[in-house]
């Protein structure tokens, strides 16, 4: 027969950490006790009871390590699915509806005859349903090329960088001139959106909480281009600037960049995104497959300008709620308030450097003491 000690030993190895000693307490009477253990061995179902247990306890600390790894974000959206999956079965969830902060072109308020659109936008009605927890919310435009910010990637740029929340960018989409076989006037709306936090880099960011997205005017539809079930890399967003070059010079051709072209892209790879906004905003590129989301039309008739568009309207809006939004804006002008410190504080070196410059030169045989001295900084 097994003894205490191997039965416990057994049990051990089979479920880990678990403290099983307290189920082999061996009640011994107040008499004369044999050598023999009188412990009886688990049954099937305690066995079952303590596997279930353990397999219980481990879930729960991976996914207690996974949510402390997620960025705050998704700890948000996590937190809220787990609240709202919590509720009582007999009540009813009721979709909430986004609150726009000021007028957006892309979802008028009239229609095309003039006639006013009563209550909330269809098309913004079906956009927010792809993601309701973040865009069933209150939106708040951080910037609108048609609302005096100007067509501008700088501009653009500027206000994605450093901005801690979740956005959604729209864009107005004309055929390129310079590839167009044909004249044309149609134009075309596709967008992105991200849960994660735009930032400069030669390389792809991100994560799955995104899609790309084209609205369909004359169907009074969207359609919804998500990331691939099966990823063979994580190439989601995309944002490199002219400026990170070591030379900041303005280069547009690929081949200029070590294969990393400029602008914002998305999906696709660093010589050809998926979504590609330039820096003139001009010949941008919007393409029909990659490896990272679903494989659709972006431009209605794209081969007619080889997928080639010019942006003509840019909005960009924070979602995700009041709270999220304002802490994001926070987090920004912290973000701009240190470079500007930072930039402060090297002008003034630069300024006390020159003065000290002027002064190695107007002493005799100055400027031959002023190229030693740079010479010895340069060699610090």
């Amino acid at each position: 027969m097994e003894t205490e000690s191997e039965l416990l030993s057994r049990l051990q190895s089979q479920f880990g950490d678990m403290d099983l000693s307290h189920l082999l307490d061996d009640k011994k009477s107040d008499g004369a006790e044999s050598e023999e253990s009188s412990l009886a061995e688990p049954t099937a179902e305690e066995l079952r009871a303590w596997q279930e247990a353990q397999y219980q306890k481990g879930k729960q600390t991976i996914e207690s390590k996974k949510s402390e790894e997620l960025p705050p974000v998704q700890r948000r959206r996590r937190q809220a699915q787990k609240a709202n999956s919590e509720d009582d079965d007999d009540w009813e969830q009721i979709a909430a509806l986004p609150q726009l902060s000021e007028p957006s072109v892309f979802f008028p308020q009239s229609d095309e005859s003039g006639s006013e659109i009563l209550g909330l936008h269809p098309l913004l009605a079906k956009l927010s349903a792809a993601d309701p927890e973040v865009l069933g919310t209150r939106w708040k435009r951080l910037y609108s090329s048609e609302q005096g910010d100007g067509l501008s990637f700088a501009m653009l740029l500027s206000t994605l960088k450093g901005y801690g929340g979740p956005t959604l960018m729209l864009i107005s989409a004309k055929p390129s001139a310079k590839h167009m076989m044909e004249k044309t006037s149609k134009q075309s709306t596709i967008g992105f959106f991200t849960t994660s936090v735009w930032s400069e880099s030669n390389s792809f960011f991100g994560n799955k909480d995104c899609f790309l997205f084209k609205i369909d005017e004359k169907e009074n539809d969207i359609a919804i281009i998500r990331p691939r079930d099966k990823l063979k890399n994580g190439n989601f967003m995309y944002c490199h600037p002219s400026s990170l070059n070591p030379s900041n010079r303005r280069m547009t051709s690929s081949s200029a960049t070590d294969g990393c072209v400029h602008g914002i892209g998305v999906g696709g790879s660093t010589s050809q995104p998926r979504l590609h906004l330039t820096e003139t905003l001009e010949d941008c590129r919007a393409m029909e497959y990659c490896s990272s989301f679903e494989a659709a039309e972006l431009l209605p008739n794209g081969k007619d300008s080889l997928y080639f568009f010019d942006a003509d309207c840019i909005e960009v809006w924070g979602v995700g709620g009041e709270e999220w939004i304002q802490q994001s804006l926070q987090a920004q002008q912290k973000g701009r308030d240190l470079t500007e410190a930072t930039l402060k504080k090297v002008r003034m070196v630069d300024k006390k450097q020159f003065i000290d410059d002027l002064r190695f030169m107007a002493k005799p045989n100055g400027l031959y003491e002023h190229v030693n001295h740079v010479d010895e900084r340069a060699d610090l």
